[in-house]
């Protein structure tokens, strides 16, 4: 069994929507923290800290009031396209069938099972 899924979701959030209430509550006391962890860094470990998206994370919220706006965009892809699948079927009169099938390779799992009545008119 092959799923090809080729989907793309964009949109936006605010960033206060996107951070925890208690953050806003407390930015001024993360940002302290942040400033004196940073403060007592040897010069070669803040030029590390420097090539990290932390410093910017920490001044957009130092500056920021939660009305700012973040966009975003995702690509969204299978992990493993193909599957293998095996199954049985079983007719047990004229009337009732059973039936069974199961994903059994890779990382994506299924199971289906199926009792089927057929009307005889």
């Amino acid at each position: 069994m092959r799923i090809r899924l080729a989907s793309t979701t964009e949109g936006q959030i605010a960033l206060g929507d996107a951070l925890p209430p208690d953050i806003w509550d407390r930015r001024d006391e993360i940002v302290d923290q942040y400033w004196a962890w940073y403060d007592g860094l040897l010069p070669p470990l803040q030029d590390r800290v420097d090539n990290t998206p932390l410093p910017d994370i920490i001044e957009r919220l130092e500056q920021a009031d939660g009305s700012a706006i973040i966009r975003y965009g995702m690509d969204k892809q299978v992990k493993e396209e193909w599957n293998g699948v095996i199954g049985i079927q079983y007719q047990m009169n004229k009337r009732w069938m059973l039936r069974s099938e199961g994903g059994i390779i890779g990382d994506r799992k299924s199971l289906l099972l199926s009792l089927n009545y057929r009307f005889l008119l």
